[in-house]
């Protein structure tokens, strides 16, 4: 599974290529959340058909006005190619 992880102000976002379920998958926190209660704002495991096509990712961030780091969708795509696993990649904070 590859994880690519970055911050925009109060939300954390994971994204990546899950190898065993073939599907890329994206987590979307508020960081601003106390732990005991629920931050997430969106997960694709709460929906009828959890894999996710990398438009669906752009859509679901431009929702929330989360810019997407650069480089970051042709990674995800590389990701699915070469079916990769055990990746990490941290973009860091995203501005705009």
């Amino acid at each position: 599974m590859s994880q690519r992880k970055f911050q925009h102000n109060n939300y954390a976002v994971l994204t990546g290529w899950d190898r065993p379920l073939q599907y890329h998958f994206l987590l979307i926190e508020d960081i601003t959340t106390p732990l005991d209660d629920e931050g997430i704002v969106f997960n694709n495991l709460h929906r009828r058909n959890p894999g996710m096509t990398l438009r669906e990712i752009e859509d679901e961030l431009n929702k929330l006005n989360i810019p997407i780091p650069p480089g970051l969708i042709s990674d995800l795509k590389n990701d699915k190619i070469t079916n990769v696993g055990n990746l990490t990649k941290d973009y860091g904070r995203t501005h705009g």
